[in-house]
């Protein structure tokens, strides 16, 4: 079946050709895959063939959403009750870029979560249920402000 550019079904969100179910698909596919993985579930589920590169372009779109969102809100699991307690965890290293040669660059990472998300089955392995991610490729100064905004939310 083909249609029309201008016909309404072939009208589709955010510059791509493919529809809101389809990429609501290609989002939760490639959240769990790889892309080649993802492409080759879609292939074989939905007998569509949707190259890595465009994947890619839909998670990307939709990633750098959800980051401006963030930057703005600030908090995923924000607390409850200003009692609460929150626990915030970092971590830095540096690697080894292509850039100028062979340069030295800092990553940062931190995760935030609320004690009440923390699960201590008897006899188990604890797991926390949610936590925010923070993460930056730069010097320590831009990190703890992100770092920062989101703590400065839970007090």
């Amino acid at each position: 079946m083909r249609l029309s550019s201008s016909h309404s079904f072939a009208k589709s969100g955010n510059g791509f050709k493919i529809s809101p179910s389809l990429q609501s698909m290609i989002l939760a596919t490639t959240a769990e895959q790889p892309y080649q993985i993802s492409s080759e579930l879609l292939s074989m589920y939905l007998g569509i063939d949707i190259n890595e590169m465009q994947l890619y372009r839909i998670t990307d779109h939709y990633g750098q959403s959800l980051q401006a969102t963030l930057d703005n809100t600030g908090v995923l699991y924000p607390v409850k009750n200003k009692a609460d307690i929150v626990y915030a965890m970092a971590d830095g290293s540096m690697i080894l870029t292509r850039e100028n040669g062979s340069e030295w660059k800092e990553t940062k990472v931190g995760r935030i979560f609320r004690a009440e998300d923390c699960l201590q089955p008897k006899g188990k392995t604890g797991k926390i249920t949610q936590s925010q991610y923070v993460s930056h490729f730069g010097d320590c100064h831009a990190f703890t402000q992100k770092m920062d905004k989101i703590l400065d939310s839970h007090v």
